[in-house]
């Protein structure tokens, strides 16, 4: 990598605390995070903030330690979350109001749902949007569905797409671009 490009920020993370989705410690992450050079990560947890607290003590102790320089390396707060008849959805705090909108947002949907979910509906957005960037996830995103978190987002709302090793791989990453652009909607990277 050049010195001047922009390191690669991992923005849809998820930890041992995503039950059966996750397997690795939030300590692992960022230790990982570190070791591969990346500019940062974001830790995505389904339906919560679980590990976040585990991450960001770490994170520092690796500051501390001389290890990591806090200038180069951003840690995000995020999470995984389901909302009714829209694609996956990871939303990410831009600074503590954001931080305190996905916190009210997760806290909604937990009471909504059975123990260990998190149930929202696209109404429950909208009040809840301000300092946050949304990530549509690209399983089975339709123009409608990004269209109205478009209208929730505005310029905040991103298409994550990810590469798959599969026959339909390239058809389906030229549709989501297709899709995104058709809405005015970015696309960004994600493992």
């Amino acid at each position: 990598m050049r010195r001047d490009s922009p390191a690669y920020v991992e923005l849809v993370c998820r930890s041992c605390f995503s039950f059966l989705e996750g397997a690795s410690h939030p300590e692992e992450l960022v230790d990982q995070a570190v070791a591969l050079g990346l500019g940062g990560l974001a830790l995505t947890d389904q339906g919560g903030v679980y590990g976040v607290v585990r991450a960001h003590l770490r994170l520092r102790e690796l500051v501390r330690e001389g290890r990591v320089n806090p200038d180069r390396f951003r840690f995000l707060v995020g999470a995984r979350l389901g909302v009714a008849s829209m694609p996956p959805l990871v939303l990410i705090a831009q600074d503590r109001r954001g931080y305190g909108n996905l916190c009210a947002l997760i806290s909604r949907g937990q009471q909504r749902g059975e123990k260990g979910s998190c149930t929202l509906e696209v109404e429950d957005m909208a009040p809840f949007k301000d300092q946050l960037i949304a990530l549509a996830l690209d399983t089975g995103v339709r123009g409608e569905e990004v269209g109205l978190l478009r209208e929730i987002y505005g310029a905040h709302l991103f298409l994550g797409i990810s590469r798959q090793h599969h026959p339909a791989a390239e058809r389906r990453l030229r549709r989501l671009i297709t899709v995104g652009s058709a809405q005015g909607i970015p696309t960004v990277a994600v493992g």
